[in-house]
C-alpha cells in the first residue's frame, strides 16, 4: 500500500529548507524511514520543490500536477494522497483534474489537507471509495508552530530543524494510524455556540477554507456533488453541516466570502455549522464571525452553530473526515467532542 505524497499547491521548496533536507529526494527518503514496513511512499521531487513567482502566474507546472493527482487516483495501491501544503495556485487545475477515475476504485483512497487543498479533499469524499480529511499539510507545521509559541509562550522563535522533523514524524505516523482504522491521536473538541444541538446526531461535514470553498462553487457541478446526496446509501441518517474557517481576511472580505455562499443558496442545504480558528495575524475573529452569520442566514434560518478551535490554520490541528459520518456528543454545558469510528473510515 502507497501513501502519495505531493505538492498540487504551493511549492515545498521553503519548508524543505527549514526541515534541513537538502532535497524533495532526501524528503521522500526520510518519509519513507519513518513509514518503514507499513506503507511505501510515492512522489514526485520535482513537483515538491519547484519554482513560484507569485507575481508570473505562480507556478507553471498545471498540467503536470493535475497528472500527478490523476495517477494516485488510478493507482488502487495508493491509499493516501498527502498534500505538504497548501497555499495557492490549485483551484485553477481542478477542470484538468478527471475524478471520475476514482469511481474505478475498488480500494478506498484518502486525500489529506486543507486551505488551497479544500476543494480537492471536498470532492474526492464525494465519491464511492473517495476519503477526505481536513488536515495540515506538514509543511504548515513550521507557521503553526511560531504562532503558538508567540501566542501562548511569549516568544517569537523559529523552530529548529530537530523540533520540525519530529512533528512532521508524528504526523505521518497519525495518517498511518487513521488509514488503519486505529485512529488519530489528535481529540476533536467542539462547544456550542449558537443554538440547540438535537441529542446525539451523526454529522456528515463538508466544506473547510471559506475563500476557497467560495470560489469551488462557482462551478454548479462541483456544488451539486459537495451538496448533494452521499454515496454509501446513509445520507438520509445523517445531517449534513457546514465547516468554515479561514485566515488572514477581514471581517468585510469574511461578510462578502459569505455573501457569495447565500447567493449559491447554501444555508438551505445545511443544517448546522461548524466554526474553525478565524484570525487575522494576532486578533481573534470567531466573534465577528458570528456576527456577520445573522445577516446571511435570515430570520427563518436559524442554524445550531458550533465551534472546534482545533481546526484552521491553527496549531495544534485535528483531522476532520469530510463527508463521513461523526458523532456529535455533548454534555449539558455545551461541550463535547466529535467522534470517528476510524474503523469504518478506513474500511471499504
Amino acid at each position: 500500500m502507497n501513501v502519495h505524497i505531493c505538492a498540487p499547491a504551493g511549492s515545498c521548496r521553503r519548508y524543505l529548507e527549514g526541515l534541513g533536507v537538502p532535497s524533495a529526494a532526501a524528503f521522500l527518503d526520510r518519509v519513507r524511514f519513518w513509514l518503514r514496513g507499513e506503507f511505501s511512499v510515492t512522489g514526485d521531487p520535482r513537483l515538491l520543490e519547484t519554482d513560484e513567482d507569485d507575481r508570473r502566474g505562480g507556478r507553471r507546472d498545471d498540467d503536470a500536477r493535475a497528472e500527478d493527482l490523476m495517477q494516485a487516483f488510478a493507482d488502487d495501491a495508493t491509499r493516501a494522497i498527502v498534500a505538504l501544503r497548501g497555499g495557492a495556485w490549485l483551484t485553477r487545475v481542478l477542470p484538468r483534474i478527471d475524478f471520475s477515475l476514482l469511481d474505478r476504485r475498488t480500494t478506498p483512497v484518502a486525500v489529506f489537507g486543507f486551505s488551497e487543498i479544500t476543494s480537492l479533499v471536498n470532492l474526492v469524499a464525494c465519491r464511492r471509495f473517495g476519503r477526505g480529511v481536513l488536515d495540515l499539510g506538514p509543511a504548515f507545521i513550521h507557521y503553526g508552530l511560531k504562532r503558538f509559541d508567540a501566542r501562548y509562550a511569549g516568544t517569537d522563535a523559529t523552530p529548529d530543524g530537530a523540533e520540525l522533523e519530529a512533528q512532521t514524524a508524528r504526523y505521518f505516523a497519525d495518517v498511518c494510524a487513521m488509514l488503519t482504522g486505529v485512529g488519530s491521536s489528535r481529540p476533536l473538541p467542539i462547544r456550542v455556540l449558537e443554538g440547540t444541538v438535537p441529542p446525539g446526531p451523526r454529522v456528515r461535514f463538508v466544506g473547510g477554507n471559506l475563500a476557497v470553498l467560495a470560489a469551488t462553487l462557482a462551478r454548479r457541478d462541483y456544488e451539486e456533488q459537495i451538496f448533494g446526496d452521499a454515496q454509501d446509501g446513509d445520507a438520509g441518517a445523517t445531517a449534513r453541516w457546514l465547516v468554515l474557517e479561514d485566515v488572514n481576511e477581514a471581517p468585510y472580505r469574511i461578510d462578502r466570502l459569505l455573501a457569495h455562499l447565500t447567493l449559491a443558496v447554501v444555508w438551505r442545504r445545511v443544517d448546522g455549522i461548524l466554526l474553525g480558528n478565524f484570525h487575522h495575524g494576532a486578533e481573534d475573529l470567531l466573534d465577528a464571525v458570528l456576527s456577520l452569520l445573522p445577516h446571511h442566514l435570515g430570520a427563518d434560518r436559524r442554524l445550531p452553530v458550533v465551534g472546534c478551535d482545533r481546526i484552521g490554520h491553527v496549531w495544534p490541528m485535528s483531522p476532520l473526515p469530510v463527508n463521513f459520518p461523526i458523532r456529535v456528543d455533548l454534555d449539558c454545558s455545551g461541550r463535547g467532542a466529535l467522534t470517528v469510528n476510524w474503523g469504518d473510515f478506513a474500511s471499504c
